[in-house]
């Protein structure tokens, strides 16, 4: 019995060694980037780049850099000596938002703030503030923590989801930074483990929990409404829109409940089934993340 136990646990690590191998050399596996303590905020490690990977073949493929402030974007922001925002030609441009906006799913490079600053020739300059769970009350602490009046345009992407948040997913979530213990750097270096839990979700499976993007669209309930009226007596200036998809913002509500003004709610106008990638993820492609930044355009030249 002893002998046939031996045989069994040196095949199932052959197994396991062989499979470590075979992601590696394919390139499957998804590594977590790495996170860090910024100013209280749960935000990732400046200065890193490397690849996002999706789906179980590794059908997304795209190149992610975290600037210096720690959001994935090309370009580094500066507001001490910033070219760009003295510059009074250049039109500045703050995108905030959850996983849509921070981009890991296709390159840095097309990223909707660089699709706007292309499509407008470069006459603007477009900081992405975007962040994985984000909600209502990060958005709110990312607006009063980085954009103040720093910007021309203020542009939130905004679902229902995104309202029903009951605390902050990021934002002055420094609590949630993982501790650098020995099974957390097994894990972080294992492209195994991994493939499971980040490409795979074999945690939410096992909890019976689906992903953010596979739920349906949530319908704001009474208890919601206690936090989008929570503002702390402050609102959002005229120059912020909050964009949205069709059918995934209850406009009438939240704008009778915090006073943001019906104009200042944006439409987007795409065909969404051919705006995301697979089936196994809902989160705009090149093509939706262009008409996104297409739609911005419009709203600023219809304002200039």
């Amino acid at each position: 019995m002893v002998k046939f136990i031996k045989h069994i646990s040196i095949l199932l690590l052959f197994y396991l060694v062989g499979l470590e191998i075979t992601l590696r050399i394919f390139e499957l596996s998804r590594f977590s980037v790495p996170t860090r303590n910024i100013n209280g905020n749960y935000l990732y490690k400046p200065n890193v780049s490397g690849y996002y990977l999706g789906g179980g073949m590794g059908e997304i493929r795209s190149k992610y850099k975290i600037n210096n402030q720690g959001w994935n974007s090309s370009i580094n922001y500066d507001f001490k000596n910033p070219i760009e925002l003295k510059n009074k030609n250049i039109v500045r441009i703050a995108l905030i938002g959850d996983s849509y906006v921070e981009g890991f799913h296709v390159d840095v490079n097309h990223s909707i703030g660089r699709l706007i600053d292309s499509i407008s020739n470069n006459r603007t300059i477009t900081y992405e503030y975007g962040g994985s769970d984000g909600n209502f009350e990060d958005f709110k602490l990312i607006y009063k923590s980085y954009i103040d009046e720093k910007f021309n345009y203020v542009f939130i992407l905004l679902s229902n989801k995104d309202i029903a948040g009951k605390k902050a997913s990021f934002m002055g979530r420094a609590d949630k930074v993982a501790n650098t213990t020995l099974l957390r750097k097994v894990y972080n270096n294992s492209a195994f483990l991994s493939y499971l839990n980040i490409n795979r979700h074999i945690t939410t499976r096992i909890l019976g929990i689906k992903p953010k993007f596979f739920l349906e669209n949530h319908n704001i309930n009474e208890n919601d409404k206690s936090i989008i009226i929570n503002n702390d007596d402050w609102q959002f200036p005229k120059n912020v829109y909050f964009i949205y998809e069709p059918g995934n913002l209850d406009v009438e509500l939240i704008s009778r409940e915090t006073g943001i003004a019906p104009s200042q709610f944006v439409k987007l106008k795409y065909d969404s089934i051919t705006a995301i990638n697979f089936g196994f993820d809902k989160h705009w492609n090149n093509l939706g993340r262009k008409e996104c930044a297409k739609r911005i355009m419009e709203v600023i030249n219809a304002a200039d």
